[in-house]
């Protein structure tokens, strides 16, 4: 019998340490978990600022790239117009058709600017206009009046003007006086 009775205390403690394991395990299971969710909540969160903070820094870089490239870009509108007016200043043309030919070729100089430019010169009474794209406005059209002539007044550089509508093609277009 001594056997038995010894039998029985090892399957009771043996029945114990199962017990005390399985309370273990009940206990660090629930706090493992909660730990392993708070680490990855923690390491998202940290992922996502460097992402955003990345992605703006880059988004900023790009932005001032284009900016740059725009601006190289008008600056070399400028500047052929600029050789234009200079041409008109310096070169006697007979009549508006000789002007109309000899720069018909500023129509496929910029994709941009496929209108090539118009000009209007005020000589105190009716202003002649010019447009070498071949359009003509209306009879009572007086381009002195226009924004675009307006803000050209007294500039000797080529200047950016306001946005506005293009009587000639219906469009959004911005100006480039002088």
């Amino acid at each position: 019998m001594a056997g038995r009775g010894s039998g029985r205390a090892l399957n009771s403690k043996s029945y114990g340490m199962k017990s005390v394991s399985a309370r273990l395990l009940m206990i660090l299971m629930p706090v493992v978990a909660v730990l392993i969710i708070g680490v990855t909540v923690f390491l998202v969160a940290q992922a996502r600022s460097v992402i955003i903070d990345r992605a703006k820094a880059e988004l900023h870089q790009e932005s001032k790239a284009n900016a740059n490239e725009i601006a190289g870009r008008i600056l070399g509108f400028k500047e052929f117009y600029n050789g234009i007016c200079g041409t008109l200043e310096q070169v006697p043309f007979q009549s508006d058709e000789e002007i109309v030919q000899t720069f018909q070729f500023t129509m496929q100089r910029f994709p941009e600017m496929d209108q090539g430019f118009y000009m209007a010169v005020g000589h105190g009474g009716k202003p002649d206009y010019v447009d070498v794209s071949g359009w003509k406005p209306d009879a009572d059209y007086d381009p002195t009046s226009r924004s675009w002539y307006e803000s050209g007044l007294g500039k000797s550089e080529m200047t950016l003007g306001l946005p506005r509508m293009d009587l000639n093609t219906g469009g959004a277009v911005v100006s480039i006086s002088r």
